[in-house]
């Protein structure tokens, strides 16, 4: 019995490692299928980790090359278009990018708007890259106005001889036209003397008509005229008011002009006049005609003493970005955060302040020789970006003279009705309310020799083909929703100079909006009055201080004063494009 036993335990015992050996094979299969079919999905999710690669980078790259297209201008691939890259070529072939896939670019144009397509395929990847972007054309560093230029002498000069005009001049701005009014022996700009400076204008004048044109100049003290290098008008010396002529036979056209003033003491003035064909008696020449290339960078947002910038939480935040009104309207890819130049003349520490949930964007210049980190600070969690260093030239902001010739006042104005300037009026004040339209017709001036204030809905507003020179003796105030010229909305077309040598404000509260260039030699831009104030100007301020509250905004039209350089304000170049959205999917 113990011998079968011992068989059928042997039997038993092989039986045993046959089936052991049996599942071991069939493991060792299901092993090897295992790791054959990790391996083939390793492999496949290696191709598509490789196919999904060659399609981003396909995508990006097509992307790319059409706004740099749309940048530039240009049809660089030569497909026939600008902002499509290889539209013509079949999707099998490789338009660019990696070997392996291939991608098309094509474009939609709205509104001044392009939106660049991009679609990308590598095997089973795809890829799309979609963009806003909005071409900013190129502004020429020539613009309108004259160049002026100011020296403050610590003698007292006797002739034009006098002043050191090869040197670095004190201060530099553009003024609109040679006309700088009667004043007394006070400051003519903030910081600048009341006695013992010059004054050098210096552009273009565009000669309407060939032939013979006379030049009378008036100033108190000394001045002269050169035209094309040569001198027209003689009126040198230490006196009082008084005029003095000359003549030139000239082309049709542009020609080189400079005119110099030097003042010694007590009152003082210049102003140009011309005649010739055409303009039958001396008239003020126009600023229409003038054009300048500044030497010097005119920031388009400057103030002579302090700015203070303090945003109320909400939205839109309170600060000053650009935007270039020669592009359209601001908004979408027309809208500058970086390369805005805003000016102060200031040195002491603190002079300009940004606090609050404020937003500045902009290239902070301060006084020359003074630290800008001293001078600018920001307190969070309020945001200034950008590049902050001293001027090289303190910029000056003048009183501008009223024309020549001034209508008679039709004294105070305070309406809810409509009304319309077709012609040069005078107010002794103006005020508009309700619903009421103030429309301008034509090339005019609106003299207020006191206050102009608007308020409920009221605006001011140009017809076609009009312009407007407002000329405020007093304060500017603007309230509830009103407008100026918020239709047509160039900045260019409104010349607002606030005319008064002692202090008066632009004040802007509520929800009131301005498309303007303004001038305040010795007053203040007081932008946010009120709660929840989220008033806007559109334009330039030239004046002696700036103050930001509430969720108001400064958007400085940066074609208005281009910078020479090229830089920030679209000067002389091909262009840019601005980036205003950039997606990708998947």
């Amino acid at each position: 019995m113990s011998r079968w036993r011992s068989i059928r335990e042997v039997r038993s015992s092989r039986g045993t490692v046959l089936v052991a050996a049996i599942v071991a094979l069939v493991v060792l299969q299901l092993l090897v299928v295992a790791v054959s079919v990790a391996g083939a999905r390793d492999q496949d999710l290696t191709v598509r980790r490789l196919e999904a690669s060659r399609a981003y980078y396909a995508a990006e790259a097509v992307a790319n090359m059409a706004m740099r297209e749309v940048a530039r201008n240009a049809d660089e691939d030569g497909d026939g278009g600008i902002g499509t890259v290889f539209a013509s070529v079949p999707s099998a072939a490789p338009a660019i990018g990696p070997a392996g896939a291939s991608a098309v670019a094509t474009t939609a144009v709205s509104n001044g708007v392009t939106t660049i397509y991009a679609n990308s395929a590598a095997g089973v990847a795809t890829r799309t890259v979609s963009a806003r972007a909005r071409r900013i054309a190129p502004v020429s560093a020539t613009q309108a106005g004259v160049f002026a230029e100011m020296w403050s002498m610590t003698t007292a000069p006797t002739s034009l001889s006098s002043i050191p005009w090869g040197s670095a001049a004190s201060w530099a701005t553009v003024m609109p036209n040679v006309n700088l009014p009667s004043l007394g022996a006070v400051s003519r700009w903030p910081g600048g003397p009341s006695t013992r400076y010059g004054v050098r204008f210096k552009g273009n004048l565009t000669i309407p008509s060939a032939g013979t044109w006379s030049f009378r100049v008036t100033s108190d003290d000394g001045s002269d005229l050169w035209i094309n290098g040569v001198r027209v008008v003689n009126n040198d010396g230490q006196h009082s008011s008084q005029a003095q002529t000359g003549s030139a036979v000239l082309a049709a056209g542009a020609v080189a002009f400079e005119c110099r003033l030097f003042q010694n003491g007590g009152g003082s003035n210049l102003w140009l006049e011309w005649q010739g064909p055409g303009v039958a008696s001396y008239t003020l020449v126009p600023a229409s005609a003038f054009t300048c290339t500044p030497t010097t960078t005119i920031p388009p947002v400057a103030a002579a003493t302090t700015i203070s910038i303090n945003g109320a939480s909400g939205s839109p935040q309170a600060g000053v970005d650009g935007y270039s009104s020669a592009s359209g309207s601001y908004g979408g890819g027309n809208v500058f955060t970086a390369g805005v130049p805003m000016s102060t003349n200031a040195t002491a520490a603190g002079s300009w302040t940004v606090a609050g949930s404020s937003r500045v964007t902009v290239d902070g210049l301060v006084g020359p020789g003074a630290s800008a980190s001293s001078v600018i600070q920001v307190t969070a969690p309020a945001v200034m970006t950008g590049t902050n260093a001293a001027l090289a030239t303190r910029i000056g902001v003048m009183v501008q003279g009223f024309p020549l010739t001034l209508p008679g006042s039709s004294g105070a104005w305070s309406s809810n009705s409509d009304l319309t300037i077709a012609a040069n009026t005078r107010y002794a004040s103006l005020s508009a309310g309700g619903n009421a339209t103030i429309t301008v017709n034509g090339n005019v001036a609106l003299i207020v020799d006191g206050d102009l204030s608007l308020t409920g809905s009221s605006q001011i507003e140009l017809a076609a083909n009009s312009s407007l020179d407002l000329y405020v003796g007093g304060n500017l105030t603007l309230n509830g929703s009103a407008k100026i010229n918020a239709l047509g909305a160039n900045p260019k077309l409104v010349r607002i100079h606030m005319t008064n040598s002692a202090s008066r404000d632009v004040t802007l509260g509520g929800s009131s909006k301005v498309h303007a260039t303004v001038r305040s030699a010795f007053g203040r831009l007081v932008l946010g009055s009120g709660a929840g104030s989220d008033a806007e100007l559109f334009g330039t301020f030239h004046g002696n201080a700036i103050v930001i509250s509430q969720n108001a905004r400064l958007h400085a039209d940066l074609s208005v004063f281009p910078s020479p350089s090229g830089s920030g304000s679209g000067g002389s170049g091909p262009g840019a494009a601005v980036i205003s959205a950039w997606t990708q999917t998947p």
